[in-house]
């Protein structure tokens, strides 16, 4: 009988007071098909903090079972997260790969959730839950089911966090995190869009179940709009020479047009109405609208 192995790939930054509810939420959702699923954790220090801490650290908190699955790495210097997980996939053996972020969870029936598409799917997309830290507010993510393509990809940048996919390792076998040298928080989404321009059939599913939960705080690139703004154009820099045809070039214009509506950076009144125009009809849809309602009416009441 087929048993897939899951390889979960944790980086970590000065996440002590993070990685134990991360890794809990884990093997509560992992304890009740133990015997299906195969999964090895790896932990990867970016040089932020000793081995010997962090160890410590799990060996305290977990079982001798639990900290058995697990292995820890650490960078001898700042590598970032964008290169620290791909020395995590390097790094692993499984043939489905998690990137999980060291600040976020997983719900209880995660791995019972995927287990059926493991073997069959090369791309699982599920649904979450924004936490918000700041203001005790929680959200979910897609109210409508996401279409998965290079376009939406490059233009509505909807997948949250890596933590919301599972990969079969051969699709992403010859892909690697691409890393910005100046700004951070953009190498998620050209992750995915360097996965659909490689492939051209890919198997995908989405699950409509929030099993991811993430953790919103001021700490996250993700929540600093300007640097993700300024990441994306700075990674499109890098991501032009790959923009063969002209579709894929006009869609990638377009991204350029919505970061620089997002940073206010306009050429003349004509380049900041196109901007604007590509803003709207682009960047804003149905799911983000129902989230936008969802988040303000909730922070209206609890108030």
């Amino acid at each position: 009988m087929y048993m897939p192995k899951l390889s979960i790939i944790i980086p970590y930054y000065k996440g002590k007071s993070f990685l134990i509810r991360l890794l809990d939420s884990i093997f509560r959702s992992y304890s009740g098909i133990s015997g299906k699923l195969d999964i090895e954790i790896l932990i990867l220090i970016d040089c932020s903090t000793p081995l010997d801490v962090v160890t410590t650290l799990i060996n305290d908190n977990l079982t001798a079972e639990q900290s058995g699955i697990i292995k820890i790495f650490r960078n001898e210097k700042n590598f970032g997260v964008a290169r620290t997980r791909n020395r995590g996939f390097k790094l692993s053996i499984g043939d489905y790969i998690h990137f999980i972020d060291q600040d976020d969870e997983i719900s209880t029936d995660f791995f019972e959730t995927i287990l059926p598409l493991l073997g069959k799917k090369d791309f699982i997309l599920s649904n979450g839950i924004i936490m918000d830290t700041d203001s005790k507010v929680q959200y979910q993510l897609y109210n409508l089911a996401p279409v998965v393509n290079l376009r939406k990809l490059i233009l509505k940048s909807f997948i949250r966090s890596p933590g919301q996919v599972v990969l079969k390792r051969a699709l992403v076998e010859d892909i690697r995190f691409t890393s910005a040298r100046k700004y951070f928080g953009a190498d998620d989404k050209f992750f995915w869009i360097d996965i659909y321009l490689s492939t051209k059939e890919i198997k995908s599913a989405y699950i409509n179940k929030c099993l991811y939960i993430a953790h919103k705080h001021r700490k996250n690139y993700s929540n600093n709009y300007r640097e993700l703004s300024l990441s994306c154009l700075e990674l499109w820099e890098q991501f032009r020479p790959r923009m063969n045809s002209p579709q894929q070039i006009a869609l990638m214009e377009q991204d350029i047009r919505i970061q620089r509506f997002i940073l206010r950076d306009f050429r003349s009144a004509g380049d900041r109405l196109r901007c604007c125009w590509d803003f709207l009809m682009y960047k804003v849809d149905l799911n983000s609208f129902i989230r936008f309602l969802n988040k303000s009416i909730k922070k209206l009441y609890t108030k």
